[in-house]
């Protein structure tokens, strides 16, 4: 389509042209602008495009030599301002170097002036000099105006000053030259007179050296024999009793030594070495009374000796007037009282003896428990049937024996006088190795770990050990658990603690207890066990049967003989009749004991058991209805350790 342009004056178009002309027209004025614009704003350092006409090497835009520009300006105002900066420097080094040389000059013209003022003292001196003769002239100038001719004088004054000055001057010169050669003179015989000094210096060097050498030569010699003296009279520290001195010649009286064997000195008389000083083995004692010694260290060894028996003496009579006896184990001599007997296939809290409980826990191991003849010993412990190979973290098996707290209070532990005791015992183990007992409170709460050891398997063998019981923690002193000893088969690693010394907590063993219950057949067994007062472990105390029956009968009493016991009716109240009997206990026991029967029977319809009260001196049995009778009747009281703890 062709666009009409219409008609004008001149210049008027008058053509013709389509529109898609029109528009690439436009593209191309566009375009063109583009290519301004980029030859104009394009970023610096950035070439202008081939396609805006660039070449892609040296054409940038408009805005790119306009920075160049700027950064060289600039650059060229840093230089400018470097450059004055380089001029101020060098005028700087400049006056620095004139100032040098000022000072330079100043030195030099100060030097010129000293040379001057040096000058003008010599003249001043001159001066003086003139000055001096001007008055000699003026002195013969007035003795000569007392003449008559003064003109006359004055001259011939003149003329004899003169020939004086002259004179003088000859005579001074003529002396100087005397003093020359004198000093010459001197000189000369100065020389001869070193000369001689250092002949006679050598001579007598030689002759001083010779005398020295002489002297050292004596004075060693001296010397060699002073040490000789000596090493044949001291011969030092020996271990035995020389036959030579320490030259190989034959000893000298007197002569001594030091014995390094009884750290004693000793003197040679002549024939024999005797000590130089006497000590209390030395000297002499005439034996009286009890003492056989012979010299006086011994008699002091001797009653030493008896001081400490003495005082062992003591301290047994401490605990015997205490609680009647040696030993507070009461049942830890044979023969042992064993009123349940022996038992197979034991379980936790029952007794090999009495007061001697077992305690075992989480293993899988089984045993015997009670009194064995083993010799002519009877020893009490475990029989294993069953072996336990392995022993866990929290396994257990033990045997624990108490001392009641009344009786353990005069040991005082717990206290700042607390006793030393000793602790003893016959112990037979098929384990051969270490073993551990632990002392413990009745809390479990401080324990003190001994070691023993089982040297040969099965045999009866013998250990004690002492030690000062606890000034700290809390131990009873009334019917409890006053002081525990536990006797440690097994243990597992969570029971282990420190041996030798009182810890806090509840520990038993060492590192070093053995497993001896690890095979069926094994036996841990024991027999006169003794804790008693004092440092000395002493015989096993025998207690007669009878007295140690109702010691025992306190903690349990066996009443299964009385098993016709018959309670008679007491008492009636409408148509219930009230049945009692009283059932009075052999002794007084440790706290009101629980009473148990094997079986009860009745006479009449009734067959069931009685309600039952206790205290620690009788057990009172109740029932309603007629007579009754109890059989196997049975008192069990609770021992010391009848708590759950372990």
């Amino acid at each position: 389509m062709a666009l009409y342009r219409g008609v004008g004056g001149v210049g008027d178009a008058n053509n013709d042209v389509t529109i898609n002309e029109v528009q690439s027209l436009a593209s191309d004025a566009a375009l063109s602008k583009s290519y301004a614009e980029e030859w104009a704003n394009k970023a610096e350092d950035s070439l202008v495009s081939t396609d805006a006409g660039g070449d892609s090497v040296d054409d940038y835009s408009a805005l790119h030599h306009s920075a160049k520009a700027s950064l060289a300006q600039t650059a060229a105002e840093l230089a400018e301002t470097n450059a004055s900066a380089d001029a101020v420097q060098v005028a700087a080094d400049l006056v620095q170097t004139n100032l040098d040389t000022i000072a330079t000059a100043a030195d030099l013209v100060q030097t010129n002036l000293d040379t001057i003022a040096t000058a003008a003292d010599k003249v001043a001196t001159n001066a003086d000099v003139l000055l001096t003769n001007a008055d000699v002239v003026l002195t013969a100038a007035d003795v000569v105006t007392s003449g008559t001719n003064a003109g006359t004088a004055i001259t011939a004054a003149g003329l004899a000053s003169t020939s004086a000055s002259e004179a003088a001057a000859d005579l001074v010169q003529t002396n100087l030259d005397t003093i020359a050669t004198a000093a010459d003179v001197v000189t000369t015989n100065a020389d001869v007179v070193l000369t001689n000094a250092d002949v006679v210096t050598t001579g007598n060097n030689v002759t001083a050296a010779q005398l020295a050498e002489t002297n050292a030569q004596a004075a060693q010699t001296a010397a060699e024999l002073a040490y000789d003296n000596f090493d044949d009279r001291y011969l030092g520290s020996k271990a035995s009793d020389p036959t030579l001195d320490n030259d190989g010649a034959a000893l000298l009286t007197g002569a001594e030594y030091f014995n390094t064997t009884i750290n004693r000195r000793k003197v040679y008389n002549g024939s024999t070495w005797q000590l130089s000083t006497a000590d209390a083995v030395d000297v002499n004692y005439t034996a009286t009374g009890n003492i056989v010694a012979t010299d006086v260290q011994a008699a002091i060894n001797e009653l030493d000796t008896e001081k400490q028996a003495q005082s062992s003496l003591l301290d047994d009579a401490v605990a015997e007037n205490a609680i009647g006896r040696r030993n507070f184990i009461i049942n830890g001599v044979a023969p042992y009282i064993n009123q349940e007997g022996n038992k197979t296939n034991a379980t936790t809290d029952e007794y090999a003896a009495d007061v001697f409980k077992y305690r075992t826990g989480a293993g899988a191991g089984v045993t015997n428990i009670g009194v064995y003849p083993i010799g002519v010993y009877d020893m009490f412990g475990l029989d294993v049937t069953t072996g336990d190979a392995s022993i866990g973290a929290v396994e257990y098996y033990l045997l624990e024996a108490f001392v009641e707290g009344y009786d353990a209070f005069p040991l005082l532990a717990g206290y700042t006088g607390a006793k030393t005791i000793t602790i003893s015992f016959r112990h037979r183990h098929t384990q051969t190795g270490t073993y551990c007992v632990a002392v413990k409170n009745a809390a479990f709460d401080r324990y003190y770990i001994f070691e023993y050891t089982q040297s040969l398997s099965n045999a009866v063998e013998q250990h004690s050990e002492t030690i000062t019981l606890d000034t700290t923690g809390t131990w009873d002193n009334t019917s409890g658990a006053g002081i525990r000893l536990v006797f440690a088969a097994a243990m597992g690693v969570d029971f282990q603690g420190t041996s030798g010394s009182w810890q806090a907590g509840d520990e038993y063993i060492t590192s070093n207890q053995v497993n001896g219950v690890s095979t069926a057949g094994n036996t841990f067994l024991f027999s006169d066990l003794q804790l008693e007062i004092g440092s000395v472990a002493t015989e096993p105390e025998y207690i007669p049967y009878a007295e140690k029956l109702g010691l025992v009968q306190r903690y349990f009493v066996d009443c299964a003989t009385s098993s016709n016991l018959v309670i008679m009716p007491s008492a009636s109240e409408g148509a219930t009749s009230y049945n009692s009997g009283i059932y009075q206990l052999p002794v007084v026991m440790r706290a009101a004991p629980t009473f148990t029967a094997t079986s009860w029977s009745a006479v009449g319809h009734h067959a069931n058991a009685p309600t039952i009260v206790s205290d620690p001196t009788h057990v009172l049995l109740q029932y309603s209805g007629s007579n009754f009778r109890a059989a196997g009747i049975r008192l069990v009281a609770p021992d010391a350790a009848a708590d759950a703890r372990l």
